[in-house]
């Protein structure tokens, strides 16, 4: 009784590292989450952005300086003097428009680097579902490669074998060991891209990977809510990421504006100092003082006007390449969603001219066999056949692709978009 229990626990062991290896493509993506270093750039890139807000605030705040000094002197009537003297001076600043305008020029660099960790989130999104399907693409393409081979091997053994007892001519056995020696390289160059896409993979996760599931045979065959392309448009000039970050720029360029035209009025600090100084002669002073500090820059070169129209030109810089974005985020959606509705139109298209080729291709050996077709017409079908089953699956692959490609447009791709990928898989 003990040896069904001890062989199951055999075959256990032998699956396990298949089992615990298996990914799919939201396991992929929370390792990338945790292991890629372009997010993690960007995730610092933002705290770095944000201790900025914290030397603004610096500025407002009260300074406190101390200072201390010793000096000899030797005087020809008075004698020698040794002098000390410390000091004790606190600064509060009570007006500085400039730097209250820093403070408003910090936070909208702020939004700007949390627009671009946002950015780095969304495209983090779609590497990780390119470089996904790439490799099942590439896994596809190699089992395709290997049946395509075995296929070519069969016919050209039976080739040969028709040709030793005078079945056939030497041509044919020609052309058949031709094609299995253009299958043999098209063998090696899809093991080669499935390690090239794998170490693709592998750079954005930073881990090995075992098996990963692969797409379900059915796809839904639909165009993504909302219906329409304009729906999209508007989405996109709302929230995709790229216009707001340019706005973003548009914004800090206003506040710097703000900040050079507050180069001209005047800074008021309240001051207070306690100084003491004592010497050789037993004299022993203290100053206490309290006063407040007005500065007033009165003139200053022009300077002041050349710094304002210089930011004010790059401001209107920034509008016209608001506007250019603009308008090519619009083409940018167009095109998505007309991506889309050929994308499935092409799946549907593929799935037909695979099934017209596995028909073509049964049709051939039949003629083969009866007499009325050819052994090149024979590697010819089955040659359409792969190449339709290749097409059919790439096309399926392209249209989750160009899905994710329109919602990166509009600027609302999410984590939630590959769940819904993810079950789609198996």
């Amino acid at each position: 009784m003990r040896y069904p229990i001890l062989s199951l626990s055999i075959l256990l062991l032998s699956l396990a590292p298949s089992l615990l290896w298996a990914d799919d493509l939201l396991q992929i993506y929370q390792t990338a989450k945790e292991q890629d270093r372009q997010l993690e750039a960007a995730r610092l890139g933002l705290l770095a952005q944000t201790e900025q807000r914290n030397q603004a605030r610096a500025a407002v705040m009260p300074t406190v300086a101390a200072s201390a000094s010793i000096d000899y002197s030797d005087h020809s009537l008075q004698g020698d003097n040794l002098g000390q003297t410390g000091a004790l001076v606190v600064q509060q600043p009570l007006y500085h428009k400039p730097v209250l305008k820093r403070m408003d020029q910090v936070e909208a660099e702020i939004i700007a680097s949390e627009l671009q960790y946002r950015q780095a989130q969304q495209a983090l999104i779609q590497r990780v579902a390119s470089a996904y399907f790439d490799v099942l693409a590439a896994q596809d393409s190699l089992t395709l490669s290997q049946q395509e081979l075995k296929a070519i091997e069969l016919q050209l053994n039976q080739t040969k074998q028709r040709f030793d007892v005078g079945m056939s001519p030497i041509t044919d056995v020609y052309e058949a060991q031709a094609r299995f020696d253009l299958a043999s390289a098209q063998l090696l160059s899809s093991r080669a891209a499935l390690d090239s896409s794998r170490e693709a993979l592998r750079e954005i996760i930073n881990r090995s990977m075992g098996e990963l599931a692969t797409l379900q045979q059915e796809l839904p065959l639909i165009l993504p809510e909302p219906v329409g392309v304009e729906p999209w448009i508007a989405q996109a000039l709302e929230h995709n990421l790229e216009l707001a970050l340019q706005q973003a720029q548009i914004d800090i360029l206003q506040t710097a504006i703000e900040q050079a035209e507050a180069g001209d009025a005047p800074s008021v600090d309240l001051t207070a100092r306690l100084a003491r100084s004592l010497n050789n002669h037993n004299a022993d002073a203290t100053t206490q003082s309290l006063g407040v500090q007005l500065n007033w820059p009165l003139y200053t070169g022009g300077l002041t006007d050349s710094m304002v129209a210089e930011l004010r030109y790059q401001q209107q810089q920034a509008e016209a390449n608001l506007v250019r974005l603009q308008r090519s985020t619009i083409r940018s959606v167009r095109s998505a969603w007309l991506g889309i509705e050929t994308a499935i139109e092409l799946v549907k298209a593929r799935k037909q001219a695979l099934s017209s080729a596995e028909t073509a291709l049964k049709a051939t050996e039949t003629g083969l066999h009866v007499g009325t077709r050819t052994l090149v017409d024979l590697l010819n079908s089955q040659k359409d056949r792969f190449s339709a089953q290749r097409d059919y699956t790439k096309a399926r692959y392209d249209l989750i692709l160009a899905n994710l490609g329109l919602k990166q447009a509009a600027g609302v791709l999410q984590q939630e978009d590959l769940v819904q990928i993810n079950r789609l898989l198996q």
